[in-house]
Parts: C-alpha cells; structure tokens; sequence
C-alpha cells in the first residue's frame, strides 16, 4: 500500500498583538494626597485576666471552680504579674520556662495537651470512656515526655544561665542576629554560646577552640544574614 502524504507543517500562531495604552495628556488627574510616614511596628497587649479566661474556656482547660486559681497560681509563682488595667504582663522567670519547654517539647507549653486529658477526664465524667483506659493513656504519654524532657534538660540549663547571669559574666556585644537585627552577647560559658537578650535565644558554640568577631561579615547563605565568627582550633592552629 502506498505510503501516506506527508503533513504540511503547522505555523506557530503568532501571540496575540495588544493595544497600546492610551496616554494621558496633561494634566493628571488627582485621586488624593500621597504622603510618606515613618511608623515603628508596636507589640500587641499583654492578655487581661478576662480574654485569658475566655482562651482557657474556649481550649478546655479549667472548670469554673478551678479557672480563678490556676490565674492566681501563675502570679504566685512569680510567672506572670499583674499590670495596670488587669493584664497579664510575663515575668522574666515566666519567659524563660516558656522559652525552654518550646526549645525541648513545645506541646508542654501549648494548650492542646492540657485540654486533651480534661476532655478524657468529662468523658469518664458522662460515661463515655473507662478511668483505666484513660489513666494508662496520660502515663504512657507523660512518662515518654518526661523522658525526652531529662535526656535534653541541658538546653533549659543554658537557657537559664545565658538569662540569669551578672553582667559582668555575660561578656560583651559580639555579632548582629540574622533574625531580629540585634545584637548578641557573647557567653565564654562552658559552654561558649551566643545570647540574644532581646528574643531570649541562645546559639550553642563549638568548644575547644578561640571565638572571634569575623569583622561585620554575613552568611553568605540566603536568608540567612547572620554575621559570621571565627573559630580556631588545633596546634597548628585552623581557622573556620
């Protein structure tokens, strides 16, 4: 059988042409007032005793009995205080336990675990799941938290000594943070470590060797923007 005619070869289409826009003679028309201002980002509130509640209610933690107190437990403890106009201001303690849960388990500090077990506890309360079952099930789990908590306490640790330490043990200002622009302390601890008093971070350092400023310069990896140090190790002695 004869071989079929070859296809024509199809023509790209070409893109569509549009119109050029149509210039507006002079004078422009005014649609308002273009100004520039100068305005500086402003932390929101601190939480007053009544928007707290309403959070505790809404994730399920507390009774009716038992909100007022929990309230009151965290002023004597000395995590939060009270502050003008009902709030709830964080006390540097309160900050540094928040900021060291988040640093090793993070759901310790959050509502949901909290909430979980109350929920557990009105089933038992309606009928609707065994107390055993329950009981095995919040021991089982806050024995592997507990657990995970001791093997990586160490970051607490540095957390709470980078926080609480005399000025003249904190040392002096050493490189800009790649995340909040500000400057960090330098720790020579052990272990030596770079603190940001303003965020409450603490950046672990190598040990064994000499820190210093790397002269201003930045990471050169993408988004990173952190300002380099140097550290130098070894007889001869390497730098990196």
């Amino acid at each position: 059988a004869p071989s079929p005619a070859p296809k024509p070869p199809t023509r790209a289409r070409a893109p569509p042409v549009l119109p050029h826009p149509t210039a507006v003679p002079p004078p422009f028309p005014s649609y308002g007032v273009l100004a520039v201002a100068e305005r500086k980002t402003v932390a929101p509130p601190h939480l007053s005793e009544s928007e707290l509640i309403s959070l505790m209610e809404h994730h399920g933690i507390g009774t009716d009995a038992s909100i007022s107190t929990h309230v009151e437990n965290i002023q004597k403890r000395g995590y939060a205080e009270l502050l003008p106009g009902r709030r709830l201001g964080p006390t540097r303690l309160g900050l540094v336990l928040a900021q060291g849960y988040h640093a090793i388990d993070g759901s310790l500090v959050l509502p949901d675990v909290r909430g979980d077990i109350e929920g557990q506890c009105g089933k038992i309360a309606r009928g609707l799941a065994q107390k055993e079952t329950v009981l095995l099930h919040a021991i089982r789990m806050f024995q592997h938290k507990f657990d995970h908590f001791v093997a990586n306490v160490e970051k607490m640790d540095v957390l709470f000594a980078s926080s609480f330490a005399q000025l003249e043990d904190v040392g002096k200002i050493f490189t800009r943070c790649g995340r909040s622009r500000r400057y960090l302390l330098y720790i020579a601890g052990p272990p030596p470590r770079l603190y940001n008093r303003h965020t409450e971070t603490v950046y672990r350092l190598p040990s064994g060797g000499i820190v210093r400023q790397g002269n201003g310069r930045v990471c050169p990896v993408e988004g990173c923007r952190f300002e380099l140090c140097l550290y130098t190790v070894g007889h001869p002695g390497r730098t990196f």
